[in-house]
């Protein structure tokens, strides 16, 4: 385990959250109280710091695990610097190449002061759930231009978790 204060300069703790593996075998995290994203270079050995601090309002990045595609991750970024409420609810899209925030979706008028977990990609759809979600699931459609939540009605009894995906459906647990 890397020295993360040579990776992650200015912080006194850091806690990794959100892991996830590409083809090749590296793995890539996000961390929870800095948002910062690393990724692990499975060739190589060596640990990377791919960005920075992702927003300097938010606190938790990748608090529902991290999705790979097409070049890009995405993740989750909630919470305040000051840790007295979660303010900040975004899916965020990174791009792995240029290391930089292509794109933000606010998730705040379908999150009430908590985060999602358990992210599920499901043909172009990133699935979330929380219990204090409306619904208790939350859908965005990723293959557009521009992300965009789905809404989705006549879910009932969803208390927390997205399974799984398997064959093209996604389960949930209650």
């Amino acid at each position: 385990i890397p020295d993360w204060s040579k990776l992650f300069p200015n912080i006194t703790s850091l806690n990794l959250w959100g892991l996830t593996s590409d083809d090749n075998g590296n793995i890539y995290f996000a961390t929870y109280n800095t948002s910062y994203i690393g990724m692990y270079n499975s060739k190589t050995g060596e640990y990377s710091a791919l960005t920075g601090h992702l927003d300097p309002d938010a606190m938790y990045a990748g608090t529902g695990g991290v999705i790979l595609k097409d070049g890009y991750a995405y993740l989750t970024m909630d919470g305040n610097k000051n840790n007295d409420s979660v303010t900040t609810h975004q899916l965020i899209k990174f791009d792995l190449e240029s290391r930089q925030i292509v794109e933000k979706l606010d998730l705040s008028s379908v999150l009430n002061q908590s985060y999602l977990t358990n992210l599920t990609l499901v043909d172009g759809v990133i699935f979330g759930s929380h219990d204090k979600v409306l619904n208790g699931v939350v859908a965005v459609d990723i293959t557009g231009e521009k992300m965009e939540l789905i809404e989705i009605t006549g879910l009932t009894g969803i208390k927390n978790e997205v399974s799984e995906e398997i064959d093209g459906k996604v389960y949930f647990l209650d």
